[in-house]
């Protein structure tokens, strides 16, 4: 059995635009539904040292990386724990993998790597639903059957102290590269 470290946990996301994300929250509030705000996580918790050395190459690989586009297409679940939509792009996985790189740690978590799966919770099977899981389901294929597009433009930082509490942002990374890196002509 590994025990889990003491101290915070953080992880790194993507944030949706404030529309999006009004959007999830009111729906999941008709719900009774309270998670963390949402995002797409693209660095989970693990290996993320409480020493916060590893800022520095996070904000590092941010500075040098532009800013992409995000799509958010359709409806999905994890089993019968997690519906979420789903987010579709080549910037998400380059940026993932370019994080895991960075933060040089293995081993990486179970959704990592070649199991990274990148997308936006809507409901946690595990917390307060006052519907089924199955007609949360069908709720959220009605209401967000419309694909959309975001801009993801800072990577952010999410903290949380104790275990039980919800995560907050505690700080964020600008993606402010150029939007296409110079090529050389041969």
């Amino acid at each position: 059995m590994t025990l889990r470290p003491e101290g915070p946990r953080r992880f790194l996301a993507l944030r949706p635009p404030a529309d999006l994300s009004e959007r999830i929250v009111k729906w999941q509030q008709s719900l009774g539904h309270h998670i963390t705000m949402p995002h797409v996580t693209v660095k989970a918790p693990n290996n993320l040292d409480s020493d916060l050395a590893w800022q520095e190459r996070v904000a590092a690989l941010c500075a040098l990386r532009p800013a992409f586009s995000v799509n958010v297409q359709g409806v999905d679940t994890f089993g019968d724990r997690v519906i979420f939509l789903s987010v579709q792009g080549e910037g998400v996985h380059r940026l993932h993998e370019a994080l895991l790189e960075a933060l040089g740690k293995a081993p990486h978590g179970a959704f990592e790597g070649a199991s990274f799966a990148p997308h936006l919770s809507l409901v946690l099977g595990w917390k307060a639903l006052h519907v089924s899981f199955h007609e949360a389901l069908h709720s959220a294929r009605a209401t967000f059957a419309q694909e959309s597009s975001f801009q993801a433009e800072s990577v952010w930082q999410f903290v949380k102290f104790v275990p039980g509490q919800s995560y907050e942002i505690e700080r964020n990374f600008p993606l402010a590269g150029p939007a296409s890196l110079p090529t050389c002509d041969r």
